[in-house]
C-alpha cells in the first residue's frame, strides 16, 4: 500500500480554515440560541480598564464564560458578586481569537437574597433621590450648644459604648431598639418619633449600630426608617456600620458618621469648638472692656482736673467782674449822654432864647424821650448779663464738693456705688461716708424703709 493512501481517502472535498469553521460555528450557535437565560454561580469576576466585565458562570459539572460589555453595564445597577447565584440573559457567541464560546450578557437577575436586596436598595435610593430627600437644603445644622443627646441603638451592642466613651459630660437618653430583624425598622422609627414628641427635647439624635452584611443593616434601608429620619425636627446623625457601609439612612440623615465612635467625636468636637470660641470671645471682650475703662479713666481724670471741678468759683468771678464792668460802663455812658444832652440843651437855650416857649418845650420832651429809651436799652443789657451770671452760678453749683462744705455727706457702698435709697443696702453691710473733711466707715445695723419727714 502507498504511504499517502490514508491521506487521500480521508481528505474532505472542502478544507476549512480555522476562521471559516469558527465563523460557521458562531452562526450556528446564534441561529440555534437567538436569546437565552442561563443560571449558575459567579466566579472569576474581573473588570477591564475599558469598563467591560468578565466572569464565569458555573454549576456542579460545567462552566461557561460570560462578558458584560460597557453599554449593557449601564443598565445593571449592581454587579454580581463572587459566589452569588444569578441568571444571565443574552446571546451565545464564539470569541474567534480563542475559539471558545461565551454568553454576551444583556441582563442579570439575582437569585440570592443578597442580590435581591441590592436591587431593592438601588430602586428605593433612586426613587427617594428624585423626591429630593437627599438634597442638602433639607439638612439641619447641629446646635452650637449640645447638652442632651438621644441615642437610638441596641442597648447591649458595642455601638452604645463607642458613643458614650466620647461623651462623658453630656446627658445621654438611650432608646433601646432591635437593630436587625423583622420588627427592627418599626422599633427604630417609633423611637425617633417618641423623641421628637418629648417636652424636653434633646439637641441631637444619634441612630446607629455596628457593622455587618447588607442583610444585617437592612433595617436602615427600609423606607419607614428613612422617612422618619427625614421628617425629624431634631438633627439626626447616622452612625451605621463601618466606614465602607452605606445605607439610605446615611444619605437622608443630617450628618453621617463613618462609625458610632465618630458620632461621639463629632459632638465632642462641636462642644470643644464652642468652648474655644467662647473663651476667645471672653478674652476679646475683656481686652475691649479694659481698653474702654482705661480710656474713660483718662477722660475722667482730665475732666476732674479741669477748672470746672477744681476751681469753679473762678468762672463766676469772671462773670461778676464783667457785670461790674457793664454797670460802670453804663453809668459812665448815662452820665456822659446826660451831660452832653444838658450841654446841648444849654446851648440851644442860649441860641434860641428868643424862640417861643412851645419850641423849647418840644425839645425838652424829645430829650426826655431819648433819656427814657436810653434807660430801657441799658436795662436790657443789664438783664442779659444777669442771665449769664445765673448760668455761671449753676456751673458753680455742679461742684460735687459744694454740698459737703455746707454740711451734707455722701454714702458709698463697698463697690463704690452711691446709696440713694434704703433698698440699696442690707443689714450688716459696710458703708463709707464722705464728709466735707474726711470720711467715716460704718456698718448697717437697722434699715428703716419708711421715709423720715
Amino acid at each position: 500500500m502507498r504511504e499517502d493512501s490514508f491521506a487521500e481517502t480521508t481528505i474532505s472535498p472542502h478544507i476549512y480554515t480555522v476562521s471559516e469553521i469558527t465563523s460557521q460555528i458562531k452562526a450556528l450557535l446564534s441561529e440555534a440560541f437567538p436569546f437565552l437565560w442561563v443560571k449558575g454561580e459567579v466566579s472569576n469576576i474581573t473588570t477591564s480598564k475599558a469598563g467591560h466585565t468578565y466572569f464565569t458562570l458555573k454549576d456542579t459539572d460545567s462552566q461557561i464564560s460570560c462578558v458584560l460589555f460597557g453599554r449593557a453595564r449601564l443598565k445593571i445597577p449592581v454587579l454580581p458578586q463572587q459566589g452569588e447565584e444569578i441568571a444571565v440573559g443574552g446571546l451565545i457567541t464564539v470569541y474567534e481569537k480563542s475559539g471558545g464560546y461565551q454568553i454576551v450578557v444583556e441582563n442579570i437577575l439575582s437569585l440570592s437574597k443578597k442580590g435581591r436586596l441590592w436591587i431593592e436598595f438601588e430602586k428605593l435610593k433612586e426613587r427617594l433621590k428624585k423626591e429630593g430627600l437627599f438634597d442638602s437644603i433639607h439638612k439641619k445644622p447641629l446646635s452650637m450648644v449640645i447638652d442632651r443627646v438621644a441615642v437610638v441603638t441596641s442597648p447591649t451592642g458595642a455601638a452604645i459604648q463607642d458613643i458614650l466613651k466620647h461623651l462623658p459630660d453630656i446627658e445621654i437618653l438611650i432608646f433601646g431598639v432591635s437593630v436587625q430583624g423583622e420588627t427592627s425598622a418599626q422599633e427604630i422609627a417609633s423611637a425617633i418619633t417618641r423623641i421628637n414628641r418629648l417636652k424636653d427635647k434633646p439637641d441631637v439624635i444619634i441612630v446607629g449600630r455596628g457593622g455587618g452584611a447588607i442583610e444585617d443593616l437592612w433595617s436602615f434601608n427600609e423606607e419607614l426608617t428613612v422617612r422618619v429620619i427625614f421628617s425629624s425636627n431634631i438633627p439626626v446623625i447616622s452612625a451605621i456600620g463601618h466606614e465602607t457601609d452605606i445605607t439610605i439612612s446615611d444619605m437622608v440623615a443630617d450628618y453621617r458618621a463613618p462609625t458610632p465612635t465618630a458620632a461621639g467625636q463629632i459632638i465632642r468636637k462641636v462642644r470643644e469648638d464652642v468652648i474655644m470660641n467662647l473663651k476667645d470671645l471672653s478674652n476679646r471682650l475683656t481686652r475691649q472692656l479694659e481698653h474702654l475703662t482705661e480710656r474713660e479713666e483718662i477722660k475722667l481724670k482730665s475732666l476732674t482736673a479741669s477748672i470746672v471741678f477744681t476751681r469753679p468759683y473762678l468762672l463766676t468771678l469772671k462773670w461778676q467782674q464783667r457785670l461790674d464792668d457793664l454797670y460802670l460802663s453804663s453809668e459812665r455812658l448815662i452820665n456822659l449822654m446826660v451831660s452832653r444832652g444838658s450841654e446841648r440843651f444849654r446851648r440851644l437855650s442860649e441860641v434860641y432864647k428868643g424862640v417861643e416857649s412851645k419850641v423849647i418845650d418840644s425839645q425838652r420832651e424829645r430829650l426826655m424821650v431819648f433819656k427814657f429809651e436810653l434807660s430801657v436799652r441799658i436795662d436790657r443789657i443789664i438783664a442779659k448779663q444777669k442771665v449769664r451770671f445765673a448760668s455761671a452760678s449753676v456751673i458753680s453749683s455742679l461742684d460735687p464738693k459744694a454740698p459737703l462744705v455746707r454740711g451734707y455727706s455722701i454714702t458709698y457702698k463697698k463697690d463704690g456705688s452711691i446709696v440713694r435709697k434704703a433698698d440699696d443696702i442690707k443689714e450688716r453691710e459696710g458703708l463709707e461716708i464722705k464728709l466735707g473733711s474726711g470720711r467715716i466707715e460704718a456698718e448697717v445695723t437697722k434699715i428703716y424703709m419708711k421715709s423720715i419727714n
